[in-house]
Protein backbone atom coordinates (compact mmCIF):
# COMPACT_ATOMS: atom_id res chain seq x y z
CA UNK A 1 0.00 0.00 0.00
CA UNK A 2 1.53 3.27 -1.19
CA UNK A 3 2.04 5.97 1.88
CA UNK A 4 0.26 9.02 0.48
CA UNK A 5 2.00 11.07 3.05
CA UNK A 6 5.33 10.26 2.09
CA UNK A 7 6.17 11.95 -1.05
CA UNK A 8 9.43 11.80 -3.42
CA UNK A 9 10.23 14.13 -6.32
CA UNK A 10 12.81 11.84 -8.37
CA UNK A 11 14.09 13.90 -11.75
CA UNK A 12 15.67 11.93 -14.50
CA UNK A 13 17.39 12.70 -17.46
CA UNK A 14 15.07 9.84 -19.45
CA UNK A 15 12.92 6.73 -18.68
CA UNK A 16 12.10 3.77 -20.35
CA UNK A 17 9.41 3.62 -22.45
CA UNK A 18 7.55 0.78 -24.46
CA UNK A 19 9.46 1.93 -27.59
CA UNK A 20 13.05 1.92 -25.71
CA UNK A 21 13.14 0.20 -22.29
CA UNK A 22 16.55 1.12 -21.29
CA UNK A 23 17.38 4.42 -20.56
CA UNK A 24 17.90 5.03 -17.21
CA UNK A 25 15.92 1.78 -16.56
CA UNK A 26 17.66 1.31 -13.29
CA UNK A 27 16.00 4.48 -12.14
CA UNK A 28 12.84 2.56 -13.28
CA UNK A 29 13.57 0.04 -11.14
CA UNK A 30 14.44 1.74 -8.12
CA UNK A 31 10.80 3.81 -8.45
CA UNK A 32 9.07 0.32 -8.37
CA UNK A 33 11.25 -0.61 -5.02
CA UNK A 34 9.91 2.75 -3.69
CA UNK A 35 6.33 2.62 -4.40
CA UNK A 36 6.21 -1.29 -3.03
CA UNK A 37 7.85 -0.16 -0.01
CA UNK A 38 4.78 2.71 0.69
CA UNK A 39 6.31 5.58 -0.68
CA UNK A 40 4.71 8.08 -3.39
CA UNK A 41 7.46 8.59 -6.18
CA UNK A 42 6.57 11.42 -8.81
CA UNK A 43 8.93 11.00 -11.80
CA UNK A 44 10.04 14.27 -13.98
CA UNK A 45 12.10 14.45 -17.31
CA UNK A 46 13.37 17.49 -17.03
CA UNK A 47 13.48 19.85 -20.79
CA UNK A 48 14.89 22.92 -21.28
CA UNK A 49 11.06 24.02 -22.83
CA UNK A 50 10.30 27.66 -21.83
CA UNK A 51 6.44 26.24 -20.62
CA UNK A 52 5.02 25.71 -17.24
CA UNK A 53 3.01 22.86 -18.92
CA UNK A 54 3.87 19.04 -19.45
CA UNK A 55 2.42 15.91 -20.40
CA UNK A 56 2.80 12.53 -19.35
CA UNK A 57 2.94 8.81 -19.59
CA UNK A 58 2.65 5.52 -18.13
CA UNK A 59 5.59 2.86 -17.86
CA UNK A 60 4.38 -0.17 -15.88
CA UNK A 61 2.34 1.16 -13.86
CA UNK A 62 4.62 4.90 -13.37
CA UNK A 63 3.60 7.90 -14.12
CA UNK A 64 6.46 10.03 -16.03
CA UNK A 65 6.01 13.84 -16.63
CA UNK A 66 7.94 15.25 -19.24
CA UNK A 67 8.25 18.94 -18.31
CA UNK A 68 10.11 22.33 -18.44
CA UNK A 69 12.16 23.56 -15.74
CA UNK A 70 9.11 26.48 -15.39
CA UNK A 71 6.86 23.36 -14.55
CA UNK A 72 8.94 22.16 -11.98
CA UNK A 73 8.90 25.42 -10.17
CA UNK A 74 5.57 25.92 -9.99
CA UNK A 75 5.12 22.40 -8.81
CA UNK A 76 7.49 22.52 -6.37
CA UNK A 77 6.18 26.31 -4.94
CA UNK A 78 2.47 25.60 -5.20
CA UNK A 79 2.59 21.79 -3.65
CA UNK A 80 1.42 19.31 -2.28
CA UNK A 81 5.09 19.47 -0.70
CA UNK A 82 7.83 16.68 -1.50
CA UNK A 83 9.82 15.00 1.88
CA UNK A 84 12.49 14.47 -0.49
CA UNK A 85 14.44 15.48 -4.15
CA UNK A 86 15.84 12.93 -5.57
CA UNK A 87 17.93 13.55 -8.45
CA UNK A 88 19.88 11.25 -11.21
CA UNK A 89 22.84 12.84 -13.63
CA UNK A 90 22.28 16.83 -12.38
CA UNK A 91 23.42 19.67 -14.75
CA UNK A 92 23.58 23.10 -13.75
CA UNK A 93 19.81 24.42 -14.01
CA UNK A 94 18.83 21.57 -12.16
CA UNK A 95 21.83 22.23 -9.81
CA UNK A 96 20.98 25.55 -9.22
CA UNK A 97 16.98 24.71 -8.57
CA UNK A 98 17.78 22.00 -6.29
CA UNK A 99 20.03 24.77 -4.41
CA UNK A 100 16.97 26.92 -4.03
CA UNK A 101 14.77 24.37 -3.03
CA UNK A 102 17.11 22.50 -0.52
CA UNK A 103 16.37 25.22 2.40
CA UNK A 104 13.14 23.48 2.58
CA UNK A 105 13.29 20.02 1.11
CA UNK A 106 16.33 17.54 1.62
CA UNK A 107 18.05 16.70 -1.90
CA UNK A 108 19.44 13.56 -2.57
CA UNK A 109 21.83 13.69 -5.82
CA UNK A 110 22.53 10.25 -7.26
CA UNK A 111 26.16 10.43 -8.90
CA UNK A 112 26.47 7.86 -11.90
CA UNK A 113 29.81 8.82 -13.75
CA UNK A 114 30.23 11.45 -16.09
CA UNK A 115 28.35 14.07 -14.60
CA UNK A 116 30.97 14.42 -11.97
CA UNK A 117 34.03 13.50 -14.28
CA UNK A 118 32.69 15.99 -16.96
CA UNK A 119 35.45 16.50 -19.54
CA UNK A 120 37.38 13.55 -18.48
CA UNK A 121 34.50 11.40 -19.75
CA UNK A 122 33.46 13.68 -22.56
CA UNK A 123 37.30 13.58 -23.95
CA UNK A 124 37.85 10.37 -23.07
CA UNK A 125 35.27 7.12 -23.23
CA UNK A 126 32.63 8.98 -24.08
CA UNK A 127 34.29 10.67 -27.11
CA UNK A 128 33.00 9.14 -30.62
CA UNK A 129 33.77 5.72 -32.58
CA UNK A 130 37.19 5.50 -34.25
CA UNK A 131 38.77 9.09 -32.84
CA UNK A 132 42.04 9.75 -30.50
CA UNK A 133 41.50 10.82 -27.01
CA UNK A 134 41.23 14.68 -27.27
CA UNK A 135 43.06 17.35 -24.77
CA UNK A 136 40.93 18.14 -21.62
CA UNK A 137 41.71 21.61 -21.65
CA UNK A 138 40.40 22.45 -25.39
CA UNK A 139 36.81 21.03 -23.43
CA UNK A 140 37.72 22.19 -19.53
CA UNK A 141 35.82 25.61 -20.03
CA UNK A 142 32.53 24.51 -20.84
CA UNK A 143 32.05 22.48 -17.49
CA UNK A 144 33.62 24.89 -15.62
CA UNK A 145 30.31 26.15 -14.33
CA UNK A 146 29.15 22.73 -13.67
CA UNK A 147 32.45 21.85 -11.25
CA UNK A 148 31.80 24.93 -9.68
CA UNK A 149 28.63 24.16 -8.58
CA UNK A 150 29.50 20.80 -8.05
CA UNK A 151 32.37 21.72 -5.28
CA UNK A 152 29.92 24.24 -3.66
CA UNK A 153 27.51 21.67 -3.05
CA UNK A 154 29.49 19.38 -2.22
CA UNK A 155 29.92 20.88 1.47
CA UNK A 156 25.53 21.75 1.65
CA UNK A 157 24.44 19.62 4.64
CA UNK A 158 21.12 19.76 3.13
CA UNK A 159 22.71 17.19 0.51
CA UNK A 160 22.76 14.02 -0.01
CA UNK A 161 25.71 12.55 -2.64
CA UNK A 162 24.70 8.65 -3.13
CA UNK A 163 27.53 7.49 -5.18
CA UNK A 164 26.54 3.86 -7.09
CA UNK A 165 30.70 2.58 -6.40
CA UNK A 166 33.09 3.33 -3.80
CA UNK A 167 35.41 4.00 -7.05
CA UNK A 168 32.99 6.76 -8.33
CA UNK A 169 33.05 8.55 -5.52
CA UNK A 170 37.10 8.15 -4.98
CA UNK A 171 37.42 9.00 -8.30
CA UNK A 172 35.01 12.30 -8.41
CA UNK A 173 36.76 13.96 -4.83
CA UNK A 174 40.44 13.25 -6.83
CA UNK A 175 38.79 15.26 -10.03
CA UNK A 176 36.64 17.90 -8.41
CA UNK A 177 39.60 18.32 -5.45
CA UNK A 178 36.49 18.42 -2.71
CA UNK A 179 35.12 15.91 -0.22
CA UNK A 180 31.47 15.66 -0.04
CA UNK A 181 30.46 16.03 3.37
CA UNK A 182 27.44 13.87 3.30
CA UNK A 183 27.42 10.90 1.15
CA UNK A 184 26.88 7.16 0.79
CA UNK A 185 27.90 4.65 -1.25
CA UNK A 186 24.63 2.84 -2.47
CA UNK A 187 24.83 0.49 -6.07
CA UNK A 188 22.09 0.15 -7.94
CA UNK A 189 19.67 -2.76 -7.02
CA UNK A 190 19.58 -6.29 -9.43
CA UNK A 191 16.17 -7.86 -9.47
CA UNK A 192 17.39 -10.93 -8.30
CA UNK A 193 14.07 -12.75 -8.59
CA UNK A 194 13.64 -11.99 -12.01
CA UNK A 195 17.12 -12.84 -13.07
CA UNK A 196 17.04 -16.29 -11.49
CA UNK A 197 20.15 -18.53 -11.68
CA UNK A 198 19.85 -20.91 -13.86
CA UNK A 199 22.03 -24.37 -14.11
CA UNK A 200 24.25 -23.58 -17.51
CA UNK A 201 24.95 -27.12 -19.56
CA UNK A 202 28.14 -27.56 -22.29
CA UNK A 203 26.17 -26.48 -25.10
CA UNK A 204 25.32 -23.05 -23.93
CA UNK A 205 28.73 -21.90 -24.14
CA UNK A 206 28.73 -21.62 -27.74
CA UNK A 207 25.91 -19.17 -27.41
CA UNK A 208 27.11 -15.59 -27.43
CA UNK A 209 24.77 -13.02 -25.94
CA UNK A 210 25.72 -9.43 -26.86
CA UNK A 211 22.85 -6.30 -26.19
CA UNK A 212 24.05 -2.89 -26.02
CA UNK A 213 22.84 0.79 -27.37
CA UNK A 214 24.60 1.70 -30.94
CA UNK A 215 25.28 5.01 -30.54
CA UNK A 216 28.28 6.97 -31.24
CA UNK A 217 30.25 6.93 -27.90
CA UNK A 218 33.08 4.67 -27.40
CA UNK A 219 32.20 3.70 -23.96
CA UNK A 220 30.51 0.40 -24.90
CA UNK A 221 33.48 -0.94 -27.14
CA UNK A 222 31.32 -2.23 -29.29
CA UNK A 223 33.73 -1.81 -32.35
CA UNK A 224 35.91 -4.21 -29.96
CA UNK A 225 33.33 -6.70 -29.92
CA UNK A 226 32.95 -6.65 -33.56
CA UNK A 227 37.17 -6.98 -34.09
CA UNK A 228 36.51 -9.98 -31.56
CA UNK A 229 34.56 -11.35 -33.81
CA UNK A 230 36.10 -11.35 -36.66
CA UNK A 231 39.70 -12.37 -34.38
CA UNK A 232 37.21 -15.83 -33.69
CA UNK A 233 36.69 -16.41 -37.30
CA UNK A 234 39.95 -17.21 -38.04
CA UNK A 235 39.86 -19.81 -35.24
CA UNK A 236 38.87 -23.65 -36.34
CA UNK A 237 35.91 -23.54 -33.97
CA UNK A 238 34.15 -20.54 -35.27
CA UNK A 239 31.47 -22.01 -36.73
CA UNK A 240 30.21 -23.86 -34.10
CA UNK A 241 29.82 -20.46 -32.24
CA UNK A 242 26.67 -18.45 -32.61
CA UNK A 243 25.97 -14.84 -31.44
CA UNK A 244 23.09 -13.28 -30.43
CA UNK A 245 23.39 -8.98 -31.08
CA UNK A 246 20.47 -7.00 -29.82
CA UNK A 247 20.35 -3.20 -29.79
CA UNK A 248 20.13 -0.15 -31.72
CA UNK A 249 21.06 3.23 -32.12
CA UNK A 250 22.80 6.03 -34.68
CA UNK A 251 25.84 3.99 -35.24
CA UNK A 252 24.48 0.77 -35.88
CA UNK A 253 25.00 0.40 -39.86
CA UNK A 254 28.48 1.38 -39.51
CA UNK A 255 30.01 -0.84 -36.44
CA UNK A 256 28.07 -4.00 -37.58
CA UNK A 257 28.84 -3.58 -41.07
CA UNK A 258 32.31 -5.94 -40.82
CA UNK A 259 30.74 -9.38 -39.74
CA UNK A 260 27.02 -9.09 -41.59
CA UNK A 261 28.35 -11.64 -43.70
CA UNK A 262 28.99 -14.15 -41.13
CA UNK A 263 26.03 -16.87 -41.07
CA UNK A 264 25.88 -17.62 -37.31
CA UNK A 265 26.13 -13.86 -36.65
CA UNK A 266 22.13 -13.24 -35.38
CA UNK A 267 21.37 -9.39 -36.09
CA UNK A 268 18.44 -8.22 -33.96
CA UNK A 269 17.87 -4.47 -34.37
CA UNK A 270 15.70 -4.01 -31.33
CA UNK A 271 15.73 -3.66 -28.05
CA UNK A 272 14.64 -6.07 -25.10
CA UNK A 273 12.14 -4.79 -22.13
CA UNK A 274 13.92 -5.84 -18.64
CA UNK A 275 11.77 -8.76 -18.21
CA UNK A 276 11.99 -10.58 -21.46
CA UNK A 277 15.91 -10.55 -21.24
CA UNK A 278 15.74 -13.80 -18.61
CA UNK A 279 14.34 -15.66 -21.56
CA UNK A 280 17.08 -14.49 -23.86
CA UNK A 281 20.01 -15.47 -20.89
CA UNK A 282 18.26 -18.60 -20.28
CA UNK A 283 19.34 -19.65 -24.10
CA UNK A 284 22.72 -18.50 -23.80
CA UNK A 285 26.19 -19.02 -22.04
CA UNK A 286 28.32 -15.82 -22.32
CA UNK A 287 27.46 -12.55 -22.37
CA UNK A 288 29.94 -9.73 -24.18
CA UNK A 289 30.55 -6.69 -22.33
CA UNK A 290 33.34 -5.24 -22.45
CA UNK A 291 32.61 -1.34 -21.36
CA UNK A 292 35.69 1.29 -21.62
CA UNK A 293 33.87 2.79 -18.60
CA UNK A 294 31.16 1.82 -16.07
CA UNK A 295 30.59 3.21 -12.48
CA UNK A 296 28.19 -0.14 -11.66
CA UNK A 297 28.04 -2.55 -14.30
CA UNK A 298 24.30 -3.12 -13.97
CA UNK A 299 24.20 -5.24 -17.43
CA UNK A 300 26.71 -7.23 -16.50
CA UNK A 301 25.45 -8.47 -12.86
CA UNK A 302 22.49 -9.28 -14.39
CA UNK A 303 23.52 -11.22 -16.68
CA UNK A 304 25.69 -12.57 -14.55
CA UNK A 305 22.78 -13.49 -11.71
CA UNK A 306 21.15 -15.14 -14.54
CA UNK A 307 24.14 -17.23 -15.23
CA UNK A 308 25.76 -16.16 -18.00
CA UNK A 309 29.46 -16.26 -17.70
CA UNK A 310 30.65 -12.41 -18.65
CA UNK A 311 33.36 -10.74 -20.63
CA UNK A 312 33.57 -7.42 -19.09
CA UNK A 313 36.17 -4.70 -19.43
CA UNK A 314 38.98 -4.81 -16.82
CA UNK A 315 37.68 -1.87 -14.97
CA UNK A 316 38.08 -1.04 -11.24
CA UNK A 317 34.56 -1.30 -10.78
CA UNK A 318 34.23 -4.49 -12.54
CA UNK A 319 37.30 -5.98 -10.81
CA UNK A 320 34.97 -5.10 -7.31
CA UNK A 321 32.09 -7.18 -8.71
CA UNK A 322 34.40 -10.02 -10.63
CA UNK A 323 37.75 -10.34 -9.15
CA UNK A 324 40.27 -11.25 -11.86
CA UNK A 325 41.51 -13.87 -9.80
CA UNK A 326 38.82 -15.91 -9.17
CA UNK A 327 37.13 -15.51 -12.74
CA UNK A 328 39.35 -14.29 -15.25
CA UNK A 329 36.85 -12.93 -17.45
CA UNK A 330 37.85 -9.36 -17.97
CA UNK A 331 40.00 -8.00 -20.64
CA UNK A 332 41.28 -4.95 -22.06
CA UNK A 333 38.58 -3.20 -23.35
CA UNK A 334 40.79 -2.37 -26.86
CA UNK A 335 41.96 -5.72 -27.02
CA UNK A 336 40.30 -8.06 -29.35
CA UNK A 337 41.97 -10.95 -29.31
CA UNK A 338 41.89 -11.12 -25.55
CA UNK A 339 38.12 -11.44 -25.61
CA UNK A 340 38.54 -14.04 -28.54
CA UNK A 341 41.10 -16.18 -26.01
CA UNK A 342 38.74 -15.78 -23.22
CA UNK A 343 35.93 -17.29 -25.67
CA UNK A 344 37.77 -20.12 -26.42
CA UNK A 345 38.83 -20.95 -22.93
CA UNK A 346 35.63 -22.05 -22.23
CA UNK A 347 34.95 -23.82 -25.68
CA UNK A 348 38.07 -25.46 -25.01
CA UNK A 349 36.85 -26.49 -21.45
CA UNK A 350 33.10 -27.13 -20.93
CA UNK A 351 33.40 -27.81 -17.16
CA UNK A 352 35.39 -24.29 -16.45
CA UNK A 353 32.45 -22.84 -18.10
CA UNK A 354 30.01 -24.78 -15.50
CA UNK A 355 31.92 -23.75 -12.65
CA UNK A 356 32.42 -20.28 -14.04
CA UNK A 357 28.88 -19.30 -14.47
CA UNK A 358 27.34 -20.95 -11.57
CA UNK A 359 30.36 -19.26 -9.11
CA UNK A 360 29.54 -15.84 -10.88
CA UNK A 361 25.88 -16.08 -10.05
CA UNK A 362 26.05 -16.88 -6.71
CA UNK A 363 28.66 -13.74 -6.15
CA UNK A 364 26.95 -11.21 -7.99
CA UNK A 365 23.90 -12.04 -5.39
CA UNK A 366 25.75 -10.97 -2.54
CA UNK A 367 26.53 -7.43 -3.83
CA UNK A 368 23.51 -6.86 -5.17
CA UNK A 369 20.64 -7.98 -3.47
CA UNK A 370 17.70 -5.65 -2.27
CA UNK A 371 19.04 -5.57 0.87
CA UNK A 372 22.56 -4.12 -0.22
CA UNK A 373 20.88 -1.81 -2.48
CA UNK A 374 17.68 -0.44 -2.78
CA UNK A 375 16.80 -1.08 0.96
CA UNK A 376 19.36 0.77 2.05
CA UNK A 377 18.46 4.11 0.11
CA UNK A 378 14.62 4.03 1.26
CA UNK A 379 16.05 3.88 4.29
CA UNK A 380 18.09 6.84 3.78
CA UNK A 381 14.85 8.71 2.62
CA UNK A 382 13.14 7.99 5.66
CA UNK A 383 15.90 9.43 7.23
CA UNK A 384 16.30 12.34 5.69
CA UNK A 385 12.40 13.22 6.14
CA UNK A 386 12.24 12.70 9.94
CA UNK A 387 15.37 14.74 10.04
CA UNK A 388 13.69 17.86 8.13
CA UNK A 389 10.48 16.88 10.22
CA UNK A 390 12.78 17.24 13.34
CA UNK A 391 14.92 20.65 12.30
CA UNK A 392 11.50 22.49 11.48
CA UNK A 393 9.73 21.76 15.33
CA UNK A 394 13.39 21.92 17.27
CA UNK A 395 15.05 24.75 15.33
CA UNK A 396 14.24 28.12 17.30
CA UNK A 397 17.08 30.01 17.55
CA UNK A 398 17.42 33.36 19.74
CA UNK A 399 19.17 35.99 19.64
CA UNK A 400 19.97 39.54 21.84
CA UNK A 401 22.81 41.04 20.56
CA UNK A 402 23.18 43.75 18.46
CA UNK A 403 23.27 43.09 14.74
CA UNK A 404 25.75 43.85 12.34
CA UNK A 405 23.60 43.08 9.27
CA UNK A 406 20.06 44.00 8.57
CA UNK A 407 18.29 42.32 5.87
CA UNK A 408 14.64 44.11 4.69
CA UNK A 409 12.67 41.50 2.87
CA UNK A 410 10.00 43.67 1.54
CA UNK A 411 6.68 40.98 0.79
CA UNK A 412 4.07 41.23 -1.12
CA UNK A 413 1.84 37.75 -1.76
CA UNK A 414 4.84 35.61 -1.44
CA UNK A 415 3.64 32.60 0.39
CA UNK A 416 5.69 30.26 -2.87
CA UNK A 417 9.18 31.96 -1.93
CA UNK A 418 9.18 33.52 1.29
CA UNK A 419 10.37 30.59 2.99
CA UNK A 420 13.34 29.62 0.62
CA UNK A 421 14.54 33.14 1.26
CA UNK A 422 13.90 33.17 4.79
CA UNK A 423 15.68 29.45 5.19
CA UNK A 424 18.77 30.46 2.74
CA UNK A 425 19.34 33.58 5.35
CA UNK A 426 18.93 31.75 8.28
CA UNK A 427 20.74 28.46 7.03
CA UNK A 428 24.07 28.96 9.06
CA UNK A 429 25.94 29.35 12.11
CA UNK A 430 26.30 33.39 12.01
CA UNK A 431 22.26 34.37 12.92
CA UNK A 432 22.95 35.53 16.06
CA UNK A 433 24.86 38.64 14.30
CA UNK A 434 21.81 39.46 11.60
CA UNK A 435 18.59 40.67 11.81
CA UNK A 436 15.53 39.62 9.56
CA UNK A 437 13.20 42.61 9.14
CA UNK A 438 10.03 41.07 6.96
CA UNK A 439 7.83 43.68 5.39
CA UNK A 440 4.31 42.62 4.59
CA UNK A 441 3.03 44.91 2.63
CA UNK A 442 -0.36 44.10 3.00
CA UNK A 443 -0.61 41.13 1.05
CA UNK A 444 -3.79 39.11 0.44
CA UNK A 445 -2.42 35.29 0.74
CA UNK A 446 -0.45 33.92 3.81
CA UNK A 447 2.78 35.93 4.02
CA UNK A 448 1.75 37.59 6.87
CA UNK A 449 0.99 33.66 8.46
CA UNK A 450 4.19 32.55 7.20
CA UNK A 451 6.98 35.43 8.43
CA UNK A 452 4.85 35.17 12.03
CA UNK A 453 5.80 31.51 12.25
CA UNK A 454 9.53 32.44 11.34
CA UNK A 455 9.17 35.37 13.57
CA UNK A 456 8.73 32.56 16.41
CA UNK A 457 11.50 30.39 15.49
CA UNK A 458 13.98 32.91 15.49
CA UNK A 459 13.03 35.81 18.06
CA UNK A 460 15.22 38.63 18.12
CA UNK A 461 16.58 37.80 14.67
CA UNK A 462 13.22 37.88 12.30
CA UNK A 463 10.77 40.87 12.83
CA UNK A 464 7.78 40.95 10.97
CA UNK A 465 6.69 44.33 9.90
CA UNK A 466 2.87 44.46 8.66
CA UNK A 467 1.61 47.63 7.03
CA UNK A 468 -0.77 48.54 4.46
CA UNK A 469 -0.05 48.33 0.48
CA UNK A 470 2.54 51.09 -0.44
CA UNK A 471 5.00 49.37 -2.12
CA UNK A 472 9.13 48.41 -2.66
CA UNK A 473 10.04 51.58 -1.53
CA UNK A 474 8.01 52.01 1.15
CA UNK A 475 8.13 48.50 2.75
CA UNK A 476 12.29 49.99 2.65
CA UNK A 477 11.56 52.83 4.61
CA UNK A 478 9.76 51.22 7.36
CA UNK A 479 12.06 48.70 8.24
CA UNK A 480 14.68 51.23 7.81
CA UNK A 481 12.81 53.15 10.62
CA UNK A 482 13.56 49.91 13.37
CA UNK A 483 16.69 48.94 11.61
CA UNK A 484 19.11 48.32 14.28
CA UNK A 485 22.28 46.44 11.92
CA UNK A 486 25.54 48.09 11.37
CA UNK A 487 25.01 47.40 7.97
CA UNK A 488 21.47 47.07 6.04
CA UNK A 489 20.60 44.81 3.13
CA UNK A 490 17.92 44.37 0.66
CA UNK A 491 17.05 41.20 -0.30
CA UNK A 492 13.11 40.28 -2.03
CA UNK A 493 11.15 37.99 -1.09
CA UNK A 494 11.57 35.90 -4.27
CA UNK A 495 15.61 36.01 -4.11
CA UNK A 496 17.84 33.69 -1.99
CA UNK A 497 21.47 33.88 -0.70
CA UNK A 498 24.08 31.01 -0.62
CA UNK A 499 24.01 30.33 2.67
CA UNK A 500 27.43 28.88 3.16
CA UNK A 501 29.06 32.28 1.84
CA UNK A 502 26.54 34.13 3.06
CA UNK A 503 27.96 33.00 6.92
CA UNK A 504 31.62 34.32 4.99
CA UNK A 505 30.49 37.47 4.33
CA UNK A 506 29.13 38.18 7.80
CA UNK A 507 31.88 37.10 9.54
CA UNK A 508 33.96 39.75 6.89
CA UNK A 509 31.66 42.30 8.02
CA UNK A 510 32.05 41.93 11.68
CA UNK A 511 35.60 43.24 11.25
CA UNK A 512 34.52 46.05 8.19
CA UNK A 513 34.80 49.35 8.71
CA UNK A 514 33.60 50.38 4.90
CA UNK A 515 30.94 52.59 4.39
CA UNK A 516 29.72 50.31 1.91
CA UNK A 517 30.60 46.84 0.87
CA UNK A 518 29.61 45.54 -2.73
CA UNK A 519 28.87 41.96 -4.24
CA UNK A 520 28.20 40.54 -6.39
CA UNK A 521 24.61 38.69 -7.64
CA UNK A 522 22.91 36.37 -10.03
CA UNK A 523 19.28 36.67 -12.11
CA UNK A 524 18.27 33.04 -11.45
CA UNK A 525 15.76 32.69 -14.77
CA UNK A 526 12.62 30.63 -13.96
CA UNK A 527 11.81 29.48 -16.98
CA UNK A 528 15.52 28.08 -18.01
CA UNK A 529 17.27 28.02 -14.14
CA UNK A 530 20.06 29.49 -15.87
CA UNK A 531 22.33 31.97 -13.98
CA UNK A 532 23.32 35.72 -15.50
CA UNK A 533 25.64 37.48 -13.49
CA UNK A 534 23.69 40.85 -12.15
CA UNK A 535 27.10 43.62 -12.05
CA UNK A 536 30.42 41.85 -12.25
CA UNK A 537 32.88 43.78 -10.48
CA UNK A 538 36.10 41.60 -11.95
CA UNK A 539 38.04 45.06 -12.17
CA UNK A 540 38.10 45.48 -8.87
CA UNK A 541 40.19 43.68 -6.46
CA UNK A 542 38.33 41.46 -4.24
CA UNK A 543 38.60 42.65 -0.12
CA UNK A 544 40.40 45.81 -1.16
CA UNK A 545 39.36 48.97 0.40
CA UNK A 546 38.38 52.11 -2.30
CA UNK A 547 37.75 55.73 -1.44
CA UNK A 548 34.15 56.41 -3.23
CA UNK A 549 35.31 58.92 -5.67
CA UNK A 550 37.68 57.36 -6.43
CA UNK A 551 35.51 54.65 -8.07
CA UNK A 552 33.09 56.83 -9.77
CA UNK A 553 34.98 56.76 -13.36
CA UNK A 554 34.69 54.02 -16.14
CA UNK A 555 36.84 51.43 -15.45
CA UNK A 556 37.99 52.29 -12.00
CA UNK A 557 34.79 51.19 -10.13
Amino acid sequence: MVDTTFRVLVLSPSYPSLENPYPCAFVHARVREYMAAGVKPTVVIPTMADTETSCSRVYEGVKVHLAGIAWIRKRLAEGPRFDVIVVHFANVPLLNILERESHRIPVVVCVHGGEVLCETYTCGPGRPYFTRERPLQAFAPQWEEQKSMLRRLAGCPRFVWVFVSPFLKETAERFLGVRFLRSEVISNAVDLERFALRPKHAKHRTHIFVCRRFDNEQVYALDTVVLAILALSRRPFFEKLTFHIYGDGSFYETLLAPIKKFPNVHLKRHFIPNKELPQCYAQCGIGLFPSRYDSQPVAIAEAAAAGLVVVGGKLPINEWVFPEKEFGTLVDPDSPEAIATVIERFYEDPEAFRKTSAQMGKYVRTNFSKEATIYREIALLRQLRAEAQNLSANSTKVSHNVPVLSVIVPAYNAKRYLDICLESLLGHHLTDVLEVLVVNDGSTDETGRLAKEYEQRFPGIVRLIDKSNGGHGSCINAALAVARGTYVRIVDSDDWVVSSTFEDYLCRLQNESADCVLTSGCYDYLQTGNLHKIISYDNLPEGHLRHFDDILFEGYG
